[in-house]
């Protein structure tokens, strides 16, 4: 959109109010660009962060899966020539010669 110069303003002074207007609009550019820049890292950080939990907790998951699965049931623990003999009351529980 075309600016209009009121006719009471001398030629010079509207040059320079229009370079100043063209100097401002370009500082507020400037100062927006800096910002979405300002954004776009933090939302990289963030992601990067959000990374790396998901990976450790995720880690963490298949190290608790693969150690309950080597520690065995009771069934398996008793060792060859042994079985697990459990009482109702879970007293006299353990393993026994087979």
């Amino acid at each position: 959109m075309r600016k209009i110069r009121p006719p009471n303003m001398p030629r010079w002074q509207w040059n320079k109010k229009l370079y100043d207007d063209l100097i401002l609009d370009e500082k507020e550019l400037t100062r927006t660009r800096n910002l979405d820049s300002e954004a776009n890292k933090m939302a990289d950080t963030f992601k990067h962060w959000l990374g790396i939990i998901i990976t450790v907790v995720i880690m963490l998951v298949i190290i608790a899966m693969i150690g309950l699965s080597l520690s065995g049931s009771p069934d398996n623990s008793c060792g060859q020539g042994y079985h697990w003999v459990e009482d109702f009351r879970g007293i006299n529980s353990g393993c026994t010669p087979d």
